[in-house]
This record gives C-alpha cells, structure tokens and sequence, in this order.
C-alpha cells in the first residue's frame, strides 16, 4: 500500500514538473516575442540601428534620399524608390491587415481556449476547427506584419527564430 501512495506520489509530481516546465516554455517564448516588439518600437521611435549601420551603402546606392527622416524608415517603399507617403503604400496596407488578423486571431482563438479549459475539454471551435494553434499563428501574422511596415536587422534576424520557437512549442504540445 505504501508503495503505491509512493508511485502515485512520484507520478503526481512529475506531472507537476512536466507542467512547470511547459509554462516556462511558454514564459520564455513570450518574452522573446516582447524582445521583438521592444527591439522594433526602439529602432522605430528611439535609435535607427539599422539605418545607422547601413546609412553609408544606403547613401551610395539612393542618393537623395534624406536616411534620417522618419519616411525612410519604411525601408521597402524607399528602396523600391516609390515617392509615396509611406503609411498610405502597399506594405503599410498590407502591413494592417496582417496585423489586424493576427490580433483578431488572437483574440479569438484565446476566448475558445478560455471557455474550453474551464469546461475541461479540448478546443475544438473557432479558430481552433480549422488551425490546431491559432493563437502561435496570430503572433506569426503579428509579427510578420510589422516587419512589412519597419524592418529592422534586429527584427529580421529575430523573426525566423521566434518562428522557430513557437513550431518547436507546437510539436512539444502536440507530443
């Protein structure tokens, strides 16, 4: 009898370990999600980086083009050469549309995931009918979205890493 509580005891607690170690998983691949949007809103808004470093080639290759000025930041438009405002240009607009479907993705695949892990039971509507991980696919959309409005060296080497780590998660989950 007592061996039994033991193996009941040693089972429970590897459960327990298991389920710390997915939440840690989890832990840190939203924390390098939060370095991607971080890394991208400073090289935005703060310290261009990118066009810092590349500010030499960029000038010998686009001459006339004013690198410190925020529209350059937009790098696609720019280096197309298109004279557009950059915010009305076709990567910005697709850039929000990107955006704006993963966050409604989001938004939606963890309402089902809310309802259906309160209930005890797998989610299967929504979102989650037709992709086994939306909400991963959302931060993917999210971010690959962002990269068509302001890409950056840090975003871009930072991008197929989290992508990545969020199929690594999936497959871990799916196991």
């Amino acid at each position: 009898m007592v061996a039994g509580d033991r193996q009941l005891a040693g089972v429970h607690h590897l459960r327990l370990q298991l389920r710390k170690a997915a939440i840690s998983a989890r832990l840190a691949l939203f924390g390098a999600f939060s370095a991607f949007i971080v890394a991208l809103f400073t090289e935005m808004y703060g310290f261009p980086l990118t066009i810092y470093l590349l500010s030499g080639w960029w000038s010998s290759r686009f001459p006339g083009v004013d690198w410190m000025s925020h529209d350059a930041g937009h790098l696609l438009e720019t280096m197309i050469g298109w004279r557009i405002n950059p915010q009305f240009g076709p990567f910005h607009m697709l850039s929000f549309i990107l955006i704006g479907g993963g966050f409604w993705l989001l938004s939606a695949s963890w309402l089902v995931l809310y309802h259906a892990q309160r209930a005890h039971r797998l989610a299967s509507t929504g979102p989650y009918a037709r992709i086994r991980h939306p909400q991963y696919a959302g931060f993917v959309l999210i971010m690959f979205g962002f990269l068509m409005q302001w890409p950056t060296l840090v975003t871009l080497a930072m991008f197929p890493v989290l992508v990545t780590m969020y199929t690594l998660l999936a497959r871990r989950e799916e196991a």
